[in-house]
C-alpha cells in the first residue's frame, strides 16, 4: 500500500477541525493515512482538539504549531516537521474533508502508482469514474478549474514535489495550481489519474469560511488571471477558456446574486468599480453593465432579460418582445402568440420526445397565459413578465438536457390533484405551496446544469410572478388552475426538454 500523508494549513479554526475529524478520523485511520495540522493559530486550541483525538486512539494525527508563519503551504509540500517519508503528499482544507468511499477510491487508485491523482465531483458521470491522462495540456483544459482547489489534487513526492518553494508564484493565489502546471510541462512522461463522477462527496463545516472572500477581485480576477497567463506555452490553446470557466462558477464571479452579496459586503461599490472593469470580460459572462448597476445598488434581478444566455434566433425575438413591452414600443394586442405555440409546437415535434397528450398541455398553458395578459391590457409590465414565462418555456425546448427524475414525474401527478382541489375549493388561494416548486425546481435545475446559471434567476422569477397573479383573483377557482398548469409544463419540459 503506498504511503500517503495529508497536510492541512489551519488558523483560528478549531470548531471545523473537531467537526470534520468526528466525521473522518475514524476511517483515515483505519485506511493508514496520517493527517498533519500546520497551524498557525495564535492560541493552543486547534491543538487541544488535535490532541484529544490522539488520546483517543487516533495516533495517525498530528499537530505542528507555526504561528504566524505564512509558510506552511511550503512546509507541507516540502514534508517539513512530518516524521516518515510518504509516497504522496495531499494537501487539504481545515473545513472539509472527501468521504470514506472517495478516500478508499484514492488509496486504491494510488496503487497505479500516479503522478497526480485528481478529484472532479460531476453529475456527468454516475459512481465513481476514473480517467487516465498522459499530457498536460487536456487535463488541464477539463480539469484546470478543479484544480484551484488544494484538496482535490494529490502529488507523487518523487515526480512531483521536488524543491518546492511557493514564493516563485504570485501571491494571494494557491501556490500548488501553478506548481503542479509548471512541474507537467516539464515532464517528458506523465500517468495522470482523475477520479470523476457524482459519488466525490465532500463532509463540509459551516464553522470555517475561504480567506479569499475579501479579497475576491483581486485573487480571481487579476490574480487569477496573472497564474494562467504566466503558465507556460503549451498550455496556451486553452488559458482563456479555463480562466474564465472557472472564475465565472456561481460562487465565484458568474453569479448575479453572489455579486450582490459582494456589494451588500461592500465588496463591489463605486469606488471598487475601476479595479472590476478591468479584464472583466475574461472572467465573467455577466454583462459589465449589469455589474455597475449593481455597485450603484440600482439592480433589479427579477426581470433583467440581458442575462439570458441564448441559444436560438426565437428566443431572442422573445426577448426583444418583453423588452419592447417594457419600453412601450409594443402593446399587448401585438404579442404574437400563435406563433410562440407553433414554434414550440414544432420544436417538440421534431424531437419526439413528447406525446400528443402532453403537447395539448403546453399549448393549455399558452392559451392561459395569453388570457392573462389581456386582463390588463394596458399593464405592459405586468404583460412583460407573463411574456418571460413563454421564455422559461423556451429554455428547455431549445436544449437536449433533460431530468429523467421520478420525483418530477411525483410532482405533476401532485399538481394535478392540487388543481382538483382548487376546483372543489378544498384549497384555496394561500394552500398553493409555490414556495415547495420554487425551492423544487431551483434545487434540480442548479444540481443538474439541466440550464445555464444566468438563466436560472429568471425561471426562479417567474414563479413568484405566477404566485402573484394567483392573489390577483383568488377566487377565481380556473384562472388558479391554469396558473398551476404553467408549473405542471415547465416540470414537464424539465423532465423531457
Amino acid at each position: 500500500m503506498k504511503s500517503v500523508a495529508i497536510g492541512i494549513p489551519t488558523y483560528h479554526h478549531p470548531e471545523a477541525v473537531n467537526e470534520i475529524l468526528s466525521l473522518t478520523a475514524q476511517y483515515l485511520y483505519d485506511l493508514h493515512i496520517d493527517v498533519y495540522y500546520y497551524d498557525g493559530s495564535s492560541d493552543t486550541k486547534t491543538k487541544e482538539v488535535v490532541e484529544n483525538f490522539r488520546n483517543r486512539g487516533f495516533t495517525n494525527l498530528y499537530h505542528l504549531h507555526f504561528p504566524e508563519d505564512n509558510r506552511r503551504p511550503e512546509m507541507i509540500f516540502n514534508g517539513h516537521g512530518m516524521l516518515h517519508e510518504y509516497d504522496y503528499i495531499w494537501p487539504s482544507k481545515d473545513r472539509c474533508m472527501f468521504t470514506e468511499e472517495v478516500v478508499t477510491a484514492v488509496i486504491e487508485a494510488l496503487e497505479e502508482d500516479p503522478d497526480v491523482l485528481c478529484l472532479n465531483q460531476t453529475f456527468a458521470y454516475h459512481g465513481i469514474q476514473k480517467h487516465i491522462y498522459h499530457e498536460p495540456t487536456e487535463f488541464y483544459h477539463v480539469h484546470g478549474w478543479i484544480a484551484t482547489s488544494i484538496n482535490t489534487i494529490i502529488y507523487k513526492k518523487s515526480s512531483m514535489i521536488g524543491s518546492f518553494q511557493s514564493w516563485i508564484y504570485p501571491e494571494l493565489f494557491n501556490p500548488y495550481f501553478s506548481h503542479l502546471f509548471h512541474t507537467l510541462a516539464q515532464m517528458d512522461t506523465m500517468n495522470i489519474c482523475v477520479l470523476i463522477g457524482d459519488h466525490i462527496m465532500i463532509h463540509n463545516s459551516a464553522d470555517a469560511a475561504s480567506s479569499w472572500e475579501n479579497k475576491v477581485f483581486q485573487v480571481w480576477k487579476d490574480d487569477w488571471i496573472t497564474v494562467n497567463d504566466l503558465l507556460p506555452e503549451c498550455y496556451a490553446p486553452y488559458k482563456d477558456y479555463v480562466i474564465k470557466v472557472t472564475a465565472s462558477l456561481p460562487w465565484l464571479l458568474g453569479d448575479v446574486e453572489r455579486l450582490q452579496e459582494f456589494h451588500d459586503k461592500g465588496l463591489l461599490t463605486p469606488e471598487t468599480m475601476s479595479q472590476v472593469e478591468t479584464n472583466w470580460e475574461r472572467v465573467s459572462s455577466v454583462p459589465i453593465e449589469i455589474v455597475r448597476e449593481i455597485a450603484a445598488g440600482t439592480y433589479d434581478s427579477a426581470h433583467d432579460m440581458r442575462r439570458v444566455v441564448s441559444e436560438s434566433e426565437f428566443t431572442d425575438m422573445t426577448i426583444s418582445i418583453h423588452k419592447m413591452l417594457l419600453t412601450g414600443q409594443m402593446n399587448t394586442s401585438q404579442i404574437p402568440w400563435e406563433a410562440f405555440q407553433n414554434y414550440i409546437h414544432n420544436r417538440l415535434q421534431s424531437q419526439k420526445r413528447m406525446n400528443a397528450e402532453e403537447i395539448a398541455q403546453i399549448f393549455t398553458a399558452i392559451r392561459g397565459l395569453k388570457s392573462l395578459s389581456e386582463e390588463k391590457l394596458d399593464d405592459t409590465e405586468r404583460t412583460a413578465n407573463i411574456v418571460q414565462m413563454i421564455l422559461v418555456f423556451l429554455f428547455f425546448t431549445d436544449r437536449n438536457k433533460s431530468l429523467d427524475s421520478v420525483s418530477t414525474i411525483e410532482l405533476r401527478g401532485l399538481n394535478t390533484t392540487i388543481c382538483e382541489n382548487v376546483r372543489n375549493n378544498l384549497m384555496t388561494v394561500d394552500d398553493i405551496p409555490w414556495k415547495a416548486f420554487r425551492d423544487y425546481i431551483h434545487e434540480h435545475l442548479e444540481g443538474l446544469n439541466v440550464v445555464e446559471t444566468p438563466n436560472i434567476p429568471l425561471i426562479m422569477g417567474s414563479i413568484g410572478d405566477l404566485k402573484q397573479l394567483s392573489l390577483e383573483q383568488p377566487d377565481n377557482t380556473e384562472r388558479l388552475t391554469n396558473l398551476i398548469n404553467v408549473v405542471t409544463v415547465l416540470l414537464l419540459l424539465m423532465e423531457k426538454g
